[in-house]
């Protein structure tokens, strides 16, 4: 059942869905299809929702009934009449007349009941309020569409004291108020202020999360030969780069590319004037870029210094745009001629991946288990006659300090980071490569040798 019915409205189950009646066999769960029972016909009834008994007497289920308040319509119009068939049983056109805020549980339960001299147990649905019709012109939204009034977000009530922060800072649609939560998280946040607790806030854009994005792409290109730019999805989410022509996913960015994509997309979200909203055709002729291709575009020493000169202004302006916080949208993880479809993924964390063939490296079983085996003792011993360290998620070292989405790491500077190379890096990936398969094939042969119970005829 939904957590909510109107008066007036067609009972349904979640998402409009039909209710059945299933009668099955109490010793083997099977459905009974034959014999007086499987044809019964079943009464429907209204029960307190206070009604948690997982076993009860036919008088007890009887007197926790709800009859209509002295002066009122029956509770339930409609069919209150199930006849089954092999079985199985569809309950018909019913409404509630009255709501369930009279009662102390302040909700109902859906029972249906055969008549007597059947040996056939009573059944019951999960409790559910019901409101008055009134209140369907204020409710929520589940899942909310891009479309609709920011009130339809929990915890946003209508012409509330929220409602109006918002439309004064022209947030009047969940799209827009899932797009500045991507471009500027904190503005928004601000923006509600302390009439809006952490748990209220974090209800909100959880619910905003979980609304289904249009397929529409927007790109910014740096140049009028459209060579190089970034992609943003529907509500301005980075989805990918396109680096000399070809599309790279945001997962399959390495680390300079990330770096490159860092500082271009807080230049669109700065000029997003420039911004030009995609039809999808044009990325559709793009080739999809293969690991192998490393050439791009060195940012000259002016734009270099600039982007630092940024960085610093960044540290003293509280303004200054940070990297949004990751949210669980789905990320372009396919070829550039799927890139519209965002309907069927969920958001991952971003995989870097090194010039240099090394995608071997990250196999399902070593990405599974290499964090909870780095943590014993042992491990941390075998690691240091390798001489790593415990510090290899370190940006500095491994090189693959991308974490989440995008973590921007400009102040670091461009020509230092690219100057450290990556011989070092897959030196000490491959010896922890190494040390992984090693501690996975201990751990395999210790499980062969412990105990085991074995059934003996």
């Amino acid at each position: 059942m939904p957590p909510h019915l109107f008066t007036g409205g067609k009972v349904e189950g979640e998402q409009g869905s039909a209710i059945h009646v299933v009668l099955v066999d109490a010793n083997t769960g099977n459905v009974i299809q034959t014999g007086e029972q499987s044809v019964a016909r079943l009464n429907v009834v209204v029960l307190d929702g206070d009604f948690k008994d997982e076993d009860w007497t036919r008088e007890h289920f009887e007197s926790l009934e709800v009859k209509e308040r002295e002066g009122k319509r029956p509770i339930l119009n409609g069919a209150t009449h199930v006849i089954l068939k092999e079985g199985v049983g569809t309950l018909g056109e019913l409404t509630f007349t009255d709501n369930s805020s009279w009662i102390r549980s302040r909700k109902f339960r859906l029972g249906v009941k055969a008549a007597s001299g059947l040996h056939i147990r009573e059944a019951k649905t999960e409790p559910f309020a019901v409101k008055d019709h009134r209140g369907e012109l204020y409710k929520k939204h589940y899942p909310p569409a891009l479309h609709d009034e920011v009130w339809r977000l929990d915890r946003i009530a209508k012409d509330g004291a929220l409602h109006k922060k918002l439309l004064k800072s022209n947030v009047t649609t969940v799209e827009d108020f899932l797009r500045i939560l991507v471009k500027d998280p904190q503005k928004l946040r601000s923006l509600l202020g302390s009439g809006m607790s952490n748990r209220m806030w974090e209800n909100t854009v959880e619910h905003a999360k979980t609304c289904v994005l249009g397929g529409k792409l927007y790109v910014y290109y740096t140049e009028q030969t459209q060579a190089t730019g970034v992609v943003f999805n529907y509500i301005y989410e980075f989805q990918g780069l396109i680096a000399n022509g070809h599309f790279l996913s945001l997962e399959s960015l390495n680390h300079d590319q990330k770096i490159l994509a860092d500082m271009l997309v807080k230049t669109a979200y700065e000029n997003w004037h420039k911004v030009v909203e995609y039809d999808g055709k044009m990325l559709d002729c793009l080739p999809v870029a293969k690991q192998g291709i490393k050439s791009l575009p060195e940012p000259n020493m002016a734009q270099d210094r600039q982007m630092q000169q940024k960085t610093v202004q960044c540290n003293q302006n509280e303004n200054c745009y940070s990297p949004p916080q990751p949210i669980e949208y789905p990320l372009v993880q396919q070829p550039c001629n799927q890139l519209r479809d965002y309907t069927s993924m969920e958001s991952t964390s971003v995989s870097g991946s090194y010039n240099g063939g090394l995608g071997d490296i990250f196999t399902e079983e070593i990405r599974v288990r290499s964090s909870e085996m780095l943590e014993t003792d042992d491990m941390q011993r075998f690691l240091k006659t390798f001489g790593i360290s415990g510090g290899l998620g370190r940006t500095g070292e491994s090189c693959y300090g991308f974490s989440d989405q995008y973590e921007g790491q400009i102040d670091k500077g461009y020509g230092r980071e690219r100057a450290r190379g990556s011989g070092k890096a897959v030196v000490g990936w491959l010896k922890l490569k190494a040390a992984l398969r090693w501690g996975i094939f201990i751990r395999k042969k210790a499980a062969e040798r412990r105990p085991q119970i074995v059934e003996i005829d």
